[in-house]
């Protein structure tokens, strides 16, 4: 195990302390924190106005968004690591007991409260997830090209505005909506409003299904559907919020390009960097087709579906993930953590 992981897997915890110390100020912090909150309001709007969700299954969706708890960037508490004996000339005893108070600083958990500090990922990776009503956003996942704290507000609505977006939508989804405000497998739903949202979401499994990256080979709607709720319901509300964050102004023109137009290059310039790294490149398109063909975002999404990879990069990162999607369900990345 290379150095840097074997002290980030030991003291996770305190090297996340030292990280956001250096790469997220507090004002950072305190930026995130609006633009998550224009995020929820956005959310919560689009759940009122429902047409065919009923009243009652509406008041169990706003309780839920409500309970959500966000984590910016850190925990709200390090842990102690005071009772944890270090030696320098002792690797192996090291490693033995960091086991130990690990495990016991775990089993102690079992009787008492569940400590939401504890993340699964600490601030030093670069990762957004849903987990137990909670959403948490690591400090390494609020740099660019998903955030910057001096970039125009448009650009990082539509990076990490999409992101915060896409996890506020994971707890609606087709499997979220199974859990209520209390996180408890319950059906708070009634038969009829279940019944509405998936004759909706079998259209969306169908239009993804129809998609064909390949001659012969297509998506797989049914197994993606999560996701593509999330990618879909998340720049839809980020959209929302980044307009309603203008409060009635106009945005300005900059460069050349309107509010709207610099919001989808902030969301396209995250997915460049995703598309180096991860499967995601391959939504990039059927994305944008999607929101074209449901009219979602007027004439943008066709405005921006033809900034696509090179076809160079296209192939690698298809070569790399196509039959995955399309084939066998999720790829790794998508399964467990909901990653963004």
């Amino acid at each position: 195990m290379p150095a840097v992981a074997f002290v980030n897997e030991a003291v996770g915890s305190a090297v996340g302390e030292l990280y956001v110390q250096k790469y997220f100020p507090q004002e950072n912090q305190q930026q995130m924190a609006v633009l998550v909150a224009n995020l929820r309001t956005a959310l919560q709007d689009r759940l009122e106005h429902l047409s065919w969700m009923s009243a009652s299954t509406k008041a169990e969706a706003l309780h839920k968004l409500a309970n959500l708890e966000v984590q910016i960037g850190r925990p709200k508490v390090w842990i102690d690591y005071t009772k944890l004996a270090v030696s320098p000339d002792d690797l192996y005893g090291d490693a033995q007991r960091e086991k130990a108070f690990d495990w016991q600083r775990r089993v102690s958990q079992i009787h008492g409260l569940w400590n939401k500090s504890d993340w699964r990922f600490w601030p030093q990776y670069s990762t957004a997830y849903t987990e137990n009503n909670q959403l948490i956003f690591t400090a390494a996942m609020l740099q660019a090209p998903f955030f910057n704290a001096t970039a125009d507000p448009a650009i990082n609505y539509g990076g990490i505005g999409a992101v915060i977006g896409h996890e506020l939508t994971h707890s609606f989804d087709d499997q979220g909506r199974e859990t209520d405000a209390d996180n408890r497998l319950r059906n708070s739903w009634t038969m009829k409003d279940a019944a509405q949202f998936k004759e909706r979401a079998d259209l969306l499994s169908t239009q993804y299904s129809a998609m064909e990256p390949l001659p012969g080979l297509h998506l797989k709607g049914d197994v993606t559907l999560g996701e593509n709720i999330a990618d879909l319901g998340g720049l839809t509300i980020a959209l929302e919020a980044y307009r309603g964050s203008l409060h009635g102004q106009a945005s300005p023109v900059l460069d050349g390009f309107t509010g709207d137009q610099r919001f989808f290059l902030g969301w396209r310039k995250s997915g460049v960097k995703n598309a180096a790294t991860t499967t995601y490149a391959i939504w990039s398109r059927p994305t944008f087709t999607a929101l074209e063909q449901q009219g979602s975002m007027g004439s943008y999404a066709i405005w921006i579906a033809g900034m696509t990879l090179s076809p160079s990069s296209q192939a690698k990162s298809f070569s790399l993930s196509l039959k995955n999607v399309c084939e066998f369900g999720k790829p790794p990345l998508l399964q467990g953590v909901k990653s963004s």
